[in-house]
């Protein structure tokens, strides 16, 4: 655990908030609503909808793939990049998503979607890996259109994605 941690501490913060925000949450110590993506407007859970979660499942998941995928970027990149990277998705997600938004919506996913994408830009030339998380992201993309799923959010945090890495990928192509 202490490797991890060491090796990899954005991934382990990022877990830490997204547990602890869940765990605060289902026990009733912060408001629920406060941490909803609502139409509307921006308002705080516009910010804090990308680090709460539904149920046990839900978090699960997000985790899980969080876990894999994002010691991928942050061995490839500098903390400094990483973390741009990281509030790139996420402001960019509160701010292009908000008109398109219809109704509630929580979680991690989009972010998520965001950093597969980064993860295929980072690793293009690894085949396998890259097949992979392709597949990772039209399947994630699919799941968006199940009822009760997000799929602005996981097709939107794809393209966002995608946006950050072609600019950070064109940025390092000039250096």
């Amino acid at each position: 655990m202490n490797r991890f941690i060491k090796d990899t501490p954005i991934t382990a913060v990022l877990l830490l908030i997204n547990v602890i925000m869940f765990i605060l949450i289902r026990a009733g110590l912060l408001s629920a609503p406060m941490f909803l993506t609502t139409p509307g407007g921006l308002t705080i859970g516009s910010f804090l909808a990308h680090f709460a979660h539904m149920d046990f499942i839900h978090i699960l998941m997000n985790m899980a793939v969080l876990y894999q995928i994002s010691p991928l970027i942050e061995r490839a990149l500098t903390r400094v990049e990483y973390i741009a990277i990281l509030l790139s998705i996420w402001l960019g997600l509160v701010f292009i998503a908000e008109p398109f938004i219809t109704g509630p919506s929580l979680g991690f996913s989009g972010i998520l979607m965001g950093l597969i994408v980064v993860t295929i830009g980072l690793y293009y030339n690894y085949p396998a890996l890259r097949k992979m998380l392709i597949t990772w992201t039209v399947v994630n993309i699919a799941i968006g259109l199940l009822p009760g799923i997000s799929f602005l959010m996981h097709s939107l945090g794809a393209v966002v994605g995608g946006m950050v890495i072609l600019l950070y990928l064109f940025t390092q192509q000039k250096r």
